[in-house]
């Protein structure tokens, strides 16, 4: 394989791998939409005046806010600010080898220097591509690290949250549908 075919091939491989980087930010997104969902929903259950169970349910609830936030910021720096490099259109590259000829290059020469010039090419916009994209990877990263701390943190929550569930079914009157079917 000669360093053209070599330089291209790594141009290919970064350009597919920014598309994959691009279509995972997808599915992290969907989970922060969620657990955000999540949060809303156990934190409608806080009344005042506050006793410990919601005060146990405030405090993660908080904390897992912090990290989904945390994971949105860096979300966002995998979506925006990348500049990737691609090389120019083939038709300027052959206007450029066609101009060699006419001004006394031959043609086996211009076809070395295009092909030069093409892999020099190539070997740049891979290197910048493969650079942006661990960038993006690294924060994508950073993101999932994110979502899963706070999803640990809502299944410490999840205690609380029922406590106040049951507490304020009790208070209300209902009781345990199948505890009221059992009596009848």
């Amino acid at each position: 394989m000669d360093g053209f075919e070599l330089a291209q091939r790594h141009y290919l491989h970064e350009v597919e791998r920014q598309s994959d980087l691009n279509q995972a930010i997808s599915v992290p997104l969907a989970l922060i939409v969620a657990l955000l969902t999540g949060i809303i929903t156990m934190l409608t259950e806080v009344t005042w005046p506050l006793w410990w169970a919601e005060v146990t349910l405030i405090t993660p609830c908080g904390v897992a806010i912090i990290c989904l936030l945390t994971a949105i910021t860096n979300l966002v720096r995998a979506s925006v600010g990348y500049r990737y490099a691609h090389p120019g259109t083939i038709e300027v590259q052959f206007k450029w080898r066609d101009d060699l000829i006419a001004n006394g290059t031959s043609r086996f020469t211009a076809n070395e220097q295009l092909s030069n010039m093409l892999e020099k090419e190539y070997a740049r916009c891979a290197n910048v591509n493969a650079i942006n994209n661990d960038g993006k990877a690294e924060y994508l990263e950073r993101t999932r690290v994110y979502i899963i701390a706070a999803v640990c943190i809502l299944a410490l929550a999840a205690t609380p949250y029922l406590i106040i569930k049951a507490d304020k079914q009790i208070q209300s009157g209902e009781r345990d549908p199948g505890a009221t079917a059992a009596r009848r």
